[in-house]
């Protein structure tokens, strides 16, 4: 939801640190909701017992208000036609974007 995953890094060992000491933290210039947030605080919470889906599962995740707009039986019974269908022989992905590289990707995410 926001160009990268959390915690990321090039480095691997950079990564397993940032998860277990750093909090979760979002752009600044990004507009995701509250329900959003709130979402990915609860899924990505550092203790597993307190992490969102820890109780019951699925259902408590599908049970977050974020997921209150989605008829997610309509998703299960595949009565909802995808937004966007990836092309089975072509490339998936902005080429213009991918050529820029990961700099610059950065860049606009915090610039914008």
């Amino acid at each position: 939801m926001t160009g990268l995953p959390p915690f990321y890094s090039h480095d691997t060992d950079e990564i397993y640190k940032r998860i277990l000491s750093e909090e979760l933290t979002f752009p600044a210039n990004l507009n995701l909701t509250f329900e959003c947030r709130d979402l990915l605080n609860g899924l990505l919470t550092k203790h597993p017992k307190s992490r969102l889906g820890s109780s019951n599962g699925v259902r408590d995740i599908l049970a977050h208000p974020w997921f209150k707009p989605i008829k997610i039986g309509d998703i299960l019974e595949k009565r909802v036609e995808p937004l966007l269908k990836p092309s089975e022989l072509g490339f998936n992905f902005d080429e213009e974007e991918f050529k820029t590289g990961e700099a610059d990707f950065r860049k606009k995410l915090v610039d914008c």
